[in-house]
């Protein structure tokens, strides 16, 4: 699991800066109300919280 969060947030890094960001950097369409941009960063704030609470769940010291 810990593999797994390292490759995640690797990921997550990439996403939310330059070369990622430019790929989903477009005010169109909306998605519940918000730019794709925003929501696409939404999204993964949200499932960066969940891969950290799995691996919370996962820890057992």
């Amino acid at each position: 699991m810990r593999l797994f969060s390292l490759i995640f947030f690797l990921f997550f890094l990439v996403a939310v800066t330059w070369p990622g960001f430019e790929l989903v950097n477009r005010p169109t369409p909306i998605v519940l109300g918000l730019p794709f941009n925003l929501f696409a960063i939404a999204i993964l704030v949200l499932a960066g919280m969940a891969v950290l609470f799995a691996l919370y769940l996962s820890d057992k010291d």
